[in-house]
């Protein structure tokens, strides 16, 4: 592949988050067909997120619903909340914290204070629609690391100057976080997941996992997300 390709790739891909975050700064929820416009028959076929940004005004958030339970992620706490009856939409409460979300918008109560939250659409429908669980991406220098089993690890870096595509491997679960090794005779990567908030460092992004990825001795610093549900654990 030359190098223009992995270039203009990769500043759309660090784009999609910028784009993502002020949409949810300004209220617009995602936009219905207008129109005219054809659905894509292929959407129905596309996973659903396994993580979901919401914008609170000032506070950001990531939530992960699984099963009866809700995962929340922000700046300095986690929470795990369980699922509760509701008269509509899916009300999550422990003690005298809840999250109670309804379509594209939710409340948060937290520490006696209650947040109207908004989601941030999606950035990543398109990788989920091609089989990618999991997507990290950081910046200075501009990065982004793509996880399908069936094809490997891909990454680009360096703006989109420098890619490398190894095996996938079984990633190793430890405590706090979850590691993946993987090479091809010229290129090395390592990468670590931990479970912790993360934002994007341009556009302010939430994501819901910390990732340090090392190539050939290299390291970068960034976020990621799990993209699919079923993902291989640990990511």
């Amino acid at each position: 592949m030359s190098r223009t390709a992995p270039s203009l790739l990769l500043l759309c891909l660090l784009c999609l988050p910028c784009l993502a975050a002020c949409a949810g700064e300004d209220g617009a929820a995602p936009s219905s067909p207008q129109d005219g416009d054809r659905p894509d028959p292929s959407a129905a076929s596309i996973p659903r997120p396994a993580a979901f940004a919401f914008a609170c005004g000032e506070l950001a958030l990531v939530a992960m619903p699984e099963d009866d339970v809700v995962q929340i992620r922000m700046p300095d706490r986690a929470l795990t909340l369980p699922q509760v009856p509701a008269a509509s939409g899916a009300k999550y409460e422990r003690d005298e914290a809840s999250f109670w979300n309804k379509g594209d918008e939710a409340t948060l109560v937290l520490d006696g204070r209650e947040y109207a939250c908004r989601l941030v659409p999606d950035p990543f429908t398109e990788a989920r629609g091609r089989g990618i669980v999991f997507r990290a991406l950081g910046q200075e220098p501009g990065w982004v690391l793509d996880l399908e089993p069936a094809t490997g690890l891909h990454l680009v870096y360096d703006y989109g100057e420098q890619e490398a595509t190894v095996p996938f491997t079984v990633p190793v679960v430890g405590p706090g976080r979850t590691r993946i090794e993987s090479g091809n005779g010229r290129d090395e990567i390592a990468v670590v997941i931990e479970p912790r908030f993360c934002a994007d460092a341009m556009s302010g992004a939430p994501f819901p996992t910390t990732v340090t990825v090392t190539v050939n001795g290299r390291t970068l610093q960034g976020c990621g997300a799990r993209l699919v549900p079923g993902a291989p654990p640990g990511l």
